[in-house]
């Protein structure tokens, strides 16, 4: 192994360790954003082809994701050069495994995630510009664009789901990317229905998802992520995300429990969950519990 590679992988082990001890997650996220992302950037899609470094950017890949969907910031792996490389690592695994082309893989769905992920920073700033502005003629155009391409990006979820009820993929595999699809489902849906008056007001159809539907994307978190932590070999790092989303959305209190005693299940081995159970529990003590029959177009 290549003295550059020791050190990416060093690196990223430290991260994990960080993880493990520190609760509050940021000497995770500094080793994330400075250290792995910036030597996958300045090594280029190129190096990660082949050898050690296909190897480790294919495990970087996914805790990179999950930190762009967790603190709401766009992703290196959205510019078109990293898009293109995930493309083809997925193309030949597929070749390897003898699958259909157009079959669902945790692959393709990494990229949909990444893809809303930088979706949604660019919302945040349209969003920001519409309260100073909100007769901007600019923004009506902007506006349409960011909607378009979140219903884009739903059309390709659903398409995806579709074409994972038929397939033969890994079982770990797979069981990560039903919960990634669910909670991706769900922050889509956010990008929006967060600031659904606003939309309304420019007279923009966007794509927010029904309050049934949500909770139909909560449950099957649940129970995925029960499914991983009970038989899987997958680290309960990688279901943060999920739970995260799931917890934000939580309006009962079944799903609160349940949120929090994954969470919990979580703690045992990464200390960062419990940042996320406090924030969660923030979120909660200001959000009222709502009756099983309450409905609401904003949910």
């Amino acid at each position: 192994m290549a003295r550059k590679d020791s050190i990416l992988w060093s690196t990223f082990f430290l991260g994990l360790f960080e993880l493990m001890q520190d609760a509050s997650g940021q000497k995770w996220l500094q080793h994330m954003v400075f250290g792995t992302s910036q030597a996958l950037i300045a090594s280029g899609p190129s190096a990660c082809m082949s050898g050690t470094m296909r190897n480790f950017f294919i495990q970087a890949r996914t805790f990179e994701v999950c930190r762009s969907i967790i603190f709401n910031q766009s992703s290196f792996l959205a510019a078109p050069e990293w898009m293109k490389l995930t493309g083809s690592l997925s193309q030949t695994a597929t070749m390897k495994d003898h699958a259909s082309l157009d079959h669902a893989s945790l692959d393709d769905l990494l990229n949909l995630v990444v893809l809303c992920s930088r979706l949604r920073a660019r919302t945040g700033l349209f969003i920001e510009k519409y309260f100073i502005d909100p007769e901007g003629e600019v923004l009506s155009t902007e506006a349409l664009e960011l909607a378009t391409e979140g219903f884009y990006l739903r059309d390709a979820l659903e398409g995806w789901s579709f074409a994972a009820s038929s397939s033969s993929a890994q079982h770990d595999e797979m069981l990560l990317a039903m919960n990634y699809h669910a909670a991706t489902s769900i922050y889509l849906s956010g990008n929006y229905d967060y600031d659904v008056h606003q939309w309304q007001a420019m007279t923009v159809a966007v794509p927010v998802l029904s309050r049934d539907e949500i909770t139909k994307h909560v449950e099957n978190i649940f129970q995925t992520t029960r499914k991983a932590l009970r038989s899987s070999s997958l680290s309960p790092l990688l279901l943060l995300f999920p739970l995260r989303i799931a917890g934000a959305r939580a309006s009962q209190n079944w799903q609160r429990q349940a949120v929090a005693e994954l969470l919990h299940e979580v703690k045992k081995q990464f200390a960062v969950a419990d940042a996320m159970l406090v924030e969660l529990n923030e979120l909660w003590s200001s959000t009222p519990i709502k009756p099983a029959d309450w409905f609401s177009v904003d949910s």
